[in-house]
C-alpha cells in the first residue's frame, strides 16, 4: 500500500519523499512525467509524478528502489464527504495504473534498446577496466569505447545493460528494469555463487571455477536469489558479500547478503582484509587464488579411502597405553562411593608426570580437572597423593572450581579459551560430574543426552586431546553409564570402577561397565589409603586419601538377575532408588555410603509385593525371598531397614 503524505505543496510533498523535482521540470495536472531520481546517475528518468487534474493530489514514486507514494493536499476545511474520498481515490488508482503501465512500457523500450545495442556491439577481448581489474571477459561485449553487460530477466532474456567507461565508471541504461536483473557467468551447477559486481563474478569464478551470478547491487540480491532457488532447489547457493565497512553507515552488503541467505537457506561468504572495507576481488588480488578456495570450494564433506589411503593412517596414539586413547571422549563411571573422584585424581596426576598408571605407560600432556562435586575436598585429596607418591603435582595439572554448564555453548567456548591459553591443547580433560554439568538435563532421553554428546565433542574439537565426564554407572551395569545409552555408544574409552570392601576394581571390561575399543581390556585392584597431612596443636590429625593399587585379585560385579520374581523386584527397586536421589535421608544408617541412594525395605515392599505375578497372600514372602537373592548375590546391603545398592 502506498504512504499517504500530506503537505500544503505537490513540491513539500516530493522533497519530504527524497524526490525533489527540478525547476526545470513541468508537473501538469493529469499529465504522466518522469525526471531524474537526485540519489541516481545523471539522466536516470527513474523518479516519476502524476498528478491528479484537480491537482488536489497526486501519485509519485522511483523505479529504482520501487518505492512510491500518494500525495494529498492539506485543506482546514470540514472533513471530505464519502464522494470526495471515494473520487480521491479513483484518481489515485487511475495515477497508480497509468504509472504502472508507462513503467512496463519505458521497460520494453528499454530492453529493446539493450537487444539492439547489444546485437550490434562486438564480443569483448580487451578493454581498460578488464586490464586494470586482471579478469577475461566472460562474454561481455564492446561498443565504441564501453564495455557492456548484459542484465538478464529470470528467462535469460535481456532486460537492460551496465555500460562500464574506461576509467571504470559505470551507468545502466536509461529506462532498463534492473529489478531481479543478473547476469551468468558459467553455467548453474550444484554450487553457485551470488555477487553484486561483474569484476567481483569474474574472479570468483576464474579462481574456484564455480558459476557465478551477478545480482550488480546489494538491494538485488534477495530477489535474485529467491528466483535463483526456486529454479535450482538443491543447489549449495553461496552469497559472497560485500563488506561495505563504514564508521558512520550500516553495513550494506553484509545485511543484504545476510537476508537473502536466510530466505532461501544459503550461506553467506564475507571477504576480511584487516578491517577495510573490501569485496571478494580485493580479497584475490591481496591473497591470490587458493585463499578463495578455501572459501568457496572447501575440501570435500566427505573423502572415500582405498587401501593404499588406509595404510597411510596413523597408528592409534594412546594416552594411558591401551586404556585411554589419545584423543576423543570417554567416561569415568561407576555407583556412588566407589571412588570415582580419587581414581580421576589419580590418573590425572601421573599422566600430567608422564608416569605410568597401573603399569600402563602414559604420555605426559597438560591435565585439567573440572571439580563440580567435592569442591572442599580438593586440595586435601591432592595433597594426598603428593605425600604418597613422594612428588608434586606439576604446574600443567590445573583444576578448575568454577560452575559448567555443558548445555550452554558460551560455557564451553570459554572453557575451551582458558585451557588453549594455558597452553593445554591436546590435553586430559576431565568434568567431575557429567550430571553437575548438566542441570536441568534428562538424561535419560536421547534428545537432552545428544546434547551432552554434542558439548563433549564440541569441546574435544576445539581444544583436541581427551575429554572425559565422570558419572554415575546405571542401575545394570551391563548397560554401563546411568541414562541412555547413546552416551555409552558414543564414548571411545570407558573406564569403570567397583568397589567391594575396601576393594576398589578400576576396570575396562564391558561386563563391568567399561570399554575399550582398540586393545584388551584390563583391570586392576587398588584401594584407598589414608594420609596423614599434619597434625593440629590438640594433637588431631587432618588427614586426606588417595588411590594406591593393591595386589588383590579385582573384584567382579555378580551378573544381573535374569528372571522371575528376582529380576521383577531388582528392576522397580532400581526405579525407586534412582527417584530417590543422592540425598541422605534422615534416619540413614552411618554405614551408607555418601551420594548413595537409599530406600526403606518396608516402603519397598509395600510398592513392589503388590506387582509381583504370585497369589497376593504369597506376595510379601516372595518379595522377601528376593530381597535376600540380591544379598546373597552381593548386589543389594540391607541394614537398620534400609536397601541400597552395593
Amino acid at each position: 500500500m502506498m504512504e499517504v503524505i500530506h503537505t500544503d505543496t505537490l513540491d513539500a510533498a516530493l522533497a519530504q519523499a527524497g524526490l525533489a523535482c527540478p525547476q526545470s521540470v513541468e508537473l501538469a495536472p493529469g499529465r504522466f512525467t518522469r525526471f531524474d531520481d537526485p540519489q541516481g546517475s545523471k539522466g536516470n528518468k527513474a523518479a516519476w509524478c502524476r498528478p491528479f487534474e484537480d491537482s488536489r493530489g497526486a501519485v509519485f514514486g522511483c523505479w529504482r528502489t520501487g518505492e512510491s507514494w500518494t500525495w494529498q493536499k492539506r485543506h482546514d476545511g470540514p472533513a471530505p464527504s464519502r464522494a470526495d474520498i471515494e473520487q480521491f481515490r479513483q484518481q489515485a488508482a487511475r495515477a497508480r495504473q497509468e504509472a504502472d503501465d508507462a513503467r512496463e512500457a519505458a521497460y520494453k523500450e528499454a530492453a529493446e534498446k539493450a537487444q539492439g545495442r547489444w546485437g550490434k556491439a562486438q564480443p569483448a577481448q580487451d578493454h581498460p577496466y578488464l586490464t586494470h581489474k586482471a579478469v577475461k571477459a566472460h562474454g561481455s561485449r564492446i561498443e565504441g569505447d564501453s564495455l557492456l553487460v548484459p542484465v538478464l530477466d529470470a528467462q535469460g532474456i535481456i532486460q537492460s545493460l551496465q555500460i562500464i567507461q574506461p576509467d571504470g565508471s559505470k551507468r545502466f541504461l536509461t529506462g532498463g528494469k534492473m529489478a531481479g536483473g543478473r547476469s551468468w557467468i558459467g553455467q548453474p551447477g550444484p554450487a553457485i555463487v551470488i555477487c553484486e559486481g561483474f569484476a567481483t563474478g569474474a574472479a570468483i569464478h576464474e579462481a574456484t571455477g564455480l558459476p557465478v551470478c551477478v545480482a550488480f547491487n546489494a538491494g538485488n540480491l534477495l530477489a535474485v536469489a529467491k528466483d535463483i532457488r526456486s529454479q535450482h532447489q538443491d543447489a549449495r547457493i553461496i552469497l559472497a558479500a560485500d563488506n561495505d565497512i563504514h564508521p558512520d553507515r550500516p553495513n550494506v552488503g553484509r545485511q543484504k547478503a545476510q537476508e537473502a541467505a536466510k530466505a532461501i537457506e544459503g550461506t553467506v561468504a564475507l571477504p576480511e582484509l584487516d578491517d577495510r572495507a573490501c569485496d571478494w576481488w580485493d580479497v584475490r588480488h591481496e591473497r591470490g587464488d587458493e585463499a578463495m578456495k578455501a572459501v568457496f570450494t572447501p575440501a570435500p564433506r566427505f573423502r572415500l579411502l582405498g587401501r593404499d589411503d588406509l595404510r597411510k593412517l596413523p597408528d592409534l596414539e594412546w594416552m594411558v597405553d591401551g586404556v585411554l586413547p589419545m584423543t576423543g571422549v570417554g567416561l569415568v563411571i561407576g555407583q556412588s562411593g566407589t571412588g570415582k573422584s580419587f581414581v580421576t585424581i589419580d590418573l590425572l596426576a601421573r599422566v600430567s608426570l608422564g608416569l605410568p598408571w597401573f603399569g600402563h605407560d602414559s604420555r605426559p600432556r597438560h591435565t585439567i580437572y573440572v571439580a563440580l562435586e567435592g569442591r572442599a575436598g580438593i586440595k586435601r585429596r591432592i595433597e594426598a597423593w603428593e605425600r604418597q607418591n613422594g612428588t608434586q603435582v606439576p604446574d600443567e595439572f590445573a583444576v578448575v572450581l568454577d560452575t559448567l554448564k555443558l548445555t550452554e555453548q558460551e560455557d564451553v567456548h570459554e572453557l575451551a579459551r582458558a585451557i588453549l591459553n594455558a597452553g593445554g591443547e591436546g590435553g586430559l580433560i576431565v568434568i567431575d560430574t557429567l550430571a553437575q554439568a548438566s542441570p536441568g538435563v534428562d538424561e535419560n532421553t536421547s534428545a537432552d543426552m545428544g546434547l551432552l554428546i554434542e558439548a563433549l565433542q564440541r569441546l574435544q574439537s576445539l581444544v583436541g586431546g581427551l575429554v572425559l565426564a565422570v558419572h554415575h554407572m546405571g542401575k545394570d551395569t551391563a548397560r554401563g553409564a546411568r541414562g541412555h545409552s547413546s552416551l555409552y555408544a558414543a564414548c571411545d574409552a570407558v573406564i569403570s570402577t567397583v568397589k567391594a570392601g575396601d576393594l576398589i576394581t578400576v576396570s575396562t571390561h564391558g561386563d563391568g561397565g567399561g570399554k575399550s575399543k582398540d586393545a584388551e581390556p584390563v583391570e586392576h585392584a587398588a584401594m584407598l589409603q589414608r594420609v596423614v597431612l599434619h597434625t593440629l596443636a590438640d594433637g588431631h590429625e587432618v588427614a586426606g586419601a588417595c588411590l594406591v593399587e593393591s595386589s588383590a585379585a579385582p573384584a567382579r560385579l555378580p551378573k544381573e538377575p535374569k528372571g522371575g520374581n528376582t529380576k521383577a523386584v531388582w528392576d522397580r527397586l532400581g526405579d525407586m532408588l534412582r527417584d530417590a536421589g543422592d540425598v541422605r535421608p534422615a534416619g540413614a544408617p552411618a554405614a551408607l555410603p555418601d551420594g548413595r541412594p537409599t530406600v526403606r525395605l518396608d516402603d519397598a515392599m509395600k510398592l513392589i509385593a503388590p506387582q509381583l505375578p504370585v497369589e497376593p497372600k504369597r506376595q510379601n514372602e516372595r518379595f522377601r525371598l528376593a530381597i535376600t537373592n540380591l544379598m546373597n548375590a552381593g548386589w543389594i546391603e540391607h541394614m537398620e531397614g534400609w536397601l541400597w545398592i552395593k
